[in-house]
């Protein structure tokens, strides 16, 4: 199954457990093929599930560290800030890059770095308010102006 691809040794309890974790078992048993299910490219039969998927692969590897390249893109409002709050709950503990054009994420943040029009700013991030800690850092042969990376260590 998908999961198992992060540890092709787990126990099936082990992928079910990770799934369970990420909020994906009961989405998983709707279909009948359960586990066996193939989910095919960018999360196929779940595609709002695909950051859900990727952190039960996490979980199951017991990786320390996660990164989340835009895990909210497709997602409403609504639904990103539920799942953003719960993954991060499932993720206290680990360290959690998350590479994102969403300027919304930064309220999960330790650490916000920012990248536009050439330049790098770093922000410190504090109960919701952000305070500059370093400006005009040159990076100029970055090519995705408007940027941030968000950096989260518990």
């Amino acid at each position: 199954n998908n999961t198992r691809y992060s540890r092709p040794d787990a126990s099936d309890d082990e992928v079910m457990q990770a799934c369970r974790s990420a909020d994906l078992h009961d989405e998983i048993m709707i279909f009948p093929e359960g586990y066996d299910l193939i989910v095919g490219e960018r999360g196929g039969n779940f595609p709002e599930s695909e950051t859900a998927l990727d952190i039960a692969r996490g979980l199951l590897r017991n990786a320390p560290i996660f990164i989340l390249d835009e895990p909210t893109a497709h997602l409403d409002p609504e639904t990103e800030k539920r799942l953003t709050d719960e993954f991060m709950r499932l993720l206290a503990g680990r360290t959690v890059i998350i590479i994102s054009h969403r300027e919304d994420l930064t309220r999960l943040a330790d650490r916000v770095y920012h990248m536009k029009q050439e330049k790098i700013h770093v922000y410190q991030c504090k109960n919701e308010i952000n305070v500059q800690i370093e400006t005009d850092t040159d990076m100029r042969n970055i090519p995705s102006p408007g940027m941030s990376i968000i950096e989260k260590k518990s």
